[in-house]
Order: C-alpha cells, then structure tokens, then sequence
C-alpha cells in the first residue's frame, strides 16, 4: 500500500471518529439540559388546593343546613350551589363561613350538593329525618269538682311509667262535711294517685298548700315548687330546700323549673326572678327584668358539654317586657331578639339556633325571622316542649294539644272542651302527658303512641 493511499485510509478514519464525538458531545450536553445536573432540581408539579369546603351542618325532615366555606386566604368568591343536576343558588361568598338553608326537601330521602366554581367544586350529602306519627290514643282522667275549684299547673314525666302533675285538689271527707287538700298526682303507668306534700309556709307553719311546678331527674330526684317552699323527693322524703335559702331568701316566685341534674338546677318565676342551685349553695341570678318568666327550658351543647338556658319573660296583664332570655356560665344573662308585641309564655328549642314559642300565638324562628304557625286553632296557647326536632307537642285554652311531626302540625279536636284548658304538657318517647282544669276539675290527659 503506498502512503498515499495509507494516508487517506487515516483521514477517513479519523473523519468518521470526529463525527462520532460530535454526536455524542450533543446528545450529552441535550442529556445535561434536561437532568439539569448544574440546576437546582424542581419537585413535581401540583394544581393549587381547593378553597372551597362544603358541609352539612343539620337536617329536618323538610330542611338542609349547609355550611359554605371559603379558604383563609379567600376573601370573596361567587359560586354556584347545585343539588343533584340543578343549580339552587348563586351565592357571593364575601366571609369564612355561610350557611345557607335548602327548603321543601322530602322527608326520609338523601340529597347530593356540590358547590361549584370555574375551577373547582366540593360534594356533600345530607339525610332527611322521617317523620314521627300523629297516631295517638287518648285517656283523660278528672279530679275534684264537688269541694271547690281544682287545677294542675304543671306535669313531670319521668319515665315511661312515672309521672308527677301538681296543682290544687279538693275532695270532701266520707262524712261530705270537710274538705281534703290534696297537691300532687303520682302516675305508675296504670293509674293516679292522690298525694299530699307537706309545704313550709313563710311563718312557721306548715300545710298541704298548692304546688306550681315539678320536675325531675329520675325516680329518686324530683323537685316540686309551691307559693313558700321547694322541695326535693329522694325516693325515700320529701325534704324542705328554701329553708336553706338564707343568703338570698326565698320569697315564693317559683314557677318553672329546668336543669341538667340537682347539681344544676335553675328555678324561675314572678317578678324576673331567678334561681340556680349548684348541689351544695343558691345563688341569685340577677335577670335585668321585674316582669314574670313564665317558663325556662335548656340544651346542652354537644361540643363544650355547657347549658344554654332559654326564659319566656311576659305579664299578660300589664304591658311590661316581652322577650326571651339566654343564659351561659351560670349567671350571664342575655336576651335573643323577639320583635314581635305577643305574649310569650313558653319556650324550646333543639339546638340553640333555632326556636319554638307559644302564648298569643305559636312561632318558629327562621333565618332570624319568626314565623307564626297558622295550621294551629288560634286558641291561647300555654306550654310548647319536644323530644326532637320532628316530635314537638303544644297545649293550651280549649282542650288544645298539637303535635308537630317534622312536616305538618295536627291538633285533636277529640279533646276539644269549651270549659277547659290545658297549663302544661310533657312528652317523652311514645307518651304525653298534659294537665289543667275543666270546669271545676282538675284534667290529666295521656297520650300514647299507636
């Protein structure tokens, strides 16, 4: 082989081997651009964090309470709220929290939500209560009548086959010559029993003297209230708790009673009074009113284990205050808006925010508005208490009683008498009890669920 043709062999060699480094310079430096071994390395790629939250907060058999929630960085979107396939608002969100409620849903039945905005949305389902039954028997029972005139003021049912009514009950002796005064009815889920609780008077003497007010706790914890004493059952006596009233002395204002056990005992009554027993002590809660509170109910609020404790203040024969106060932490007294001139005197509630009252009328509370029930014969109404949202009765003037059972209201005209009414009325389960007068006579009613 000549040089020449050596020399050329060479030069083709090397032609090709530069083109091949070539190509490998490339790809390493296209390797290098994309594994950035000289850059600082990047985490994956995230969409940004929904800021919208939807939960259900309550459900009736007709309503959904629905909380709308915008992130802590948000400060105001417009959204839409769609229940299944159909859109049901547009709401401008301009806080943290809103609620809005969903109204004429069908008992019994789940309904799905989504909230929705250009970019992003958020599911919920809520569940609607079923109703209860209108479905009751009723037995009434009279007491009285040929002595004088008798009546009961107000009912405790303490289990499903005990309860206390109290009033005034006058039977004439078997000779027909003397009179018997009797305070109290004890039912044993069969039958009544006449009883009579011996009373302090505000001397020294004592006497079988009407009670206005009972309420208990269980077959061994039963506190009656009457014009001059309180006194507590323990299943054995009836001991006397005025007398130890000393530091704030009782002077017989009592007419209703609530609370969640002995320890926390709340009693109220004429010229705004009202007292707390904690177990050991009394103290006197200053209310800011001289007008009567007729009635006092509470909740126990699931998520801090605390009273609220609910009062209807009204004079139905002076025109004096007319509203319903709130109390927490024992002694902190404030009121919730009533800006209807109706007498009021009864009042519940389920939850806390929303609110049932009778008198000159029956009223719910809805989105801050009340609403009167006008299904209900506008009778004079005078107790409204319930188990559940969907199982509520009221009583009043003319042989009243009412339930309400998650959709409708439904009144008995079987009980309707033209000289009777009833005072006050207790619901637990399956039974009812309410009591007052007819005529001269002392009325117990029973209610039980077919």
């Amino acid at each position: 082989m000549t040089p020449q043709a050596a020399g050329s062999q060479n030069e083709t060699y090397m032609q090709t081997n530069n083109s091949f480094s070539k190509i490998f310079f490339l790809s390493l430096i296209t390797l290098l651009l994309f594994t950035g071994t000289d850059c600082k390395k990047e985490g994956p790629v995230t969409s940004p964090a929904n800021p919208l939250q939807l939960t259900v907060e309550d459900a009736t058999c007709t309503e959904a309470f629905l909380k709308l929630t915008l992130a802590e960085n948000e400060t105001q979107r417009t959204i839409m709220l769609k229940r299944s396939d159909s859109t049901i608002a547009t709401i401008t969100l301009t806080g943290k929290d809103s609620l809005f409620v969903d109204e004429g849903l069908l008992p019994n039945k789940t309904y799905s939500y989504t909230l929705v905005t250009q970019s992003f949305s958020v599911n919920a389902q809520a569940t609607t209560m079923d109703t209860t039954s209108h479905d009751w028997t009723w037995e009434t029972t009279t007491f009285g009548g040929t002595a004088g005139s008798c009546m009961l003021y107000d009912v405790a049912v303490i289990n499903d086959s005990l309860a206390y009514a109290v009033g005034e009950i006058i039977l004439p002796d078997s000779s027909g010559q003397n009179e018997i005064y009797y305070n109290a009815l004890k039912w044993d889920g069969k039958k009544w029993t006449l009883l009579q609780i011996l009373v302090r008077d505000f001397g020294t003497g004592a006497g079988y003297y009407p009670l206005h007010a009972v309420f208990g706790f269980s077959s061994n914890d039963v506190w009656f209230a009457s014009d001059a004493d309180l006194i507590q059952w323990n299943g054995t006596n009836f001991t006397s708790k005025a007398f130890f009233m000393t530091a704030i002395p009782f002077n017989g204002q009592v007419r209703k009673m609530w609370g969640t056990s002995s320890q926390n005992l709340y009693c109220v009554g004429l010229n705004g009074a009202i007292y707390h027993h904690s177990g050991t002590t009394w103290q006197k809660v200053e209310s800011g009113t001289k007008t009567n509170i007729n009635d006092v109910s509470g909740i126990v609020k699931t998520n801090s284990e605390e009273a609220e404790i609910y009062c209807a203040v009204t004079d139905s024969w002076e025109p004096k205050d007319k509203k319903i106060l709130k109390i927490t932490n024992t002694t902190n007294v404030d009121s919730i808006p009533w800006n209807i001139r109706r007498d009021i005197v009864s009042v519940w509630t389920y939850n806390g925010s929303s609110f049932y009252t009778c008198g000159d009328g029956v009223f719910k509370s809805k989105n801050n508005r009340w609403l009167e029930i006008r299904t209900i014969p506008s009778f004079f109404t005078s107790k409204i208490r319930g188990i559940a949202i969907n199982d509520i009765v009221v009583c009043g003037s003319f042989g009243l009683i009412s339930h309400f059972n998650g959709m409708n209201w439904k009144w008995y005209p079987e009980l309707y008498s033209a000289n009777g009414s009833y005072s006050s009325i207790a619901i637990r389960q399956n039974l009812i009890v309410s009591v007052g007068f007819n005529g001269s006579k002392a009325v117990v009613t029973i209610g039980k669920r077919k």
